[in-house]
C-alpha cells in the first residue's frame, strides 16, 4: 500500500482508492495495449507513476510493492533505450522536473532515479536535450535539487 497526495491504492488489484494510470501492475499490464498507443505517449505518464511511487510514503511491510515499483522501473529504462531517437523527451522532462521540485523536497531515491533518467536521455536524445529551453528547465532542477540538505 503507498500514501501518496492522500491516495492509497495497493497493487493487488484491491485498491482502496483508484488505480492511477501509473501503478506498478498497471505499468506491466499496459504493455499489451502499447503497441496500438504508441510507448513514445505512455512513457511519460507510466514515469510519473513510477516516480511518485518512489516519492509517496510506502510502508516498511510492502516489499513487494518496492520490487514492483523497481520492476517497473526497469521496464520503462528499457522502453526508453528502444525508443532512442523518438522518446518523447519534452514530456519526459517535465515529469522529471516536477518530481525534483516536489513540495516538501521529495525523496532522495526519487532525485536518483530522475538523475538515472537525465543520463538516458543524455546517451539517447543529447541534441533535443541540450536545446536551450529543455536545458535551462532540467538543470535548473538538478541543480536546486543537488543544493538540497539531507541527511541521506
Amino acid at each position: 500500500r503507498i500514501r501518496s497526495g492522500g491516495r492509497s491504492a495497493s497493487v493487488d488489484g484491491n485498491n482502496t482508492a483508484p488505480n492511477t494510470a501509473g501503478s506498478p501492475r498497471h505499468i506491466m499490464a499496459i504493455h499489451l495495449g502499447a503497441k496500438q498507443v504508441g510507448m513514445h505517449r505512455l512513457l511519460p505518464i507510466l514515469l510519473s507513476g513510477v516516480l511518485n511511487a518512489i516519492q509517496g510514503e510506502v510502508l516498511e511491510s510492502e516489499a513487494e510493492f518496492h520490487r514492483d515499483v523497481a520492476a517497473a522501473d526497469r521496464y520503462l529504462q528499457a522502453v526508453a533505450r528502444r525508443l532512442g531517437a523518438t522518446i518523447p523527451v519534452e514530456g519526459t522532462v517535465s515529469q522529471l522536473t516536477n518530481a525534483m521540485s516536489q513540495e516538501g523536497g521529495g525523496r532522495p531515491q526519487a532525485w536518483l532515479k530522475c538523475l538515472e533518467w537525465v543520463h538516458i536521455l543524455l546517451d539517447k536524445t543529447p541534441e533535443r536535450l541540450l536545446e536551450p529551453t529543455l536545458r535551462h528547465r532540467l538543470m535548473e532542477a538538478v541543480l536546486n535539487t543537488l543544493r538540497r540538505p539531507d541527511e541521506e
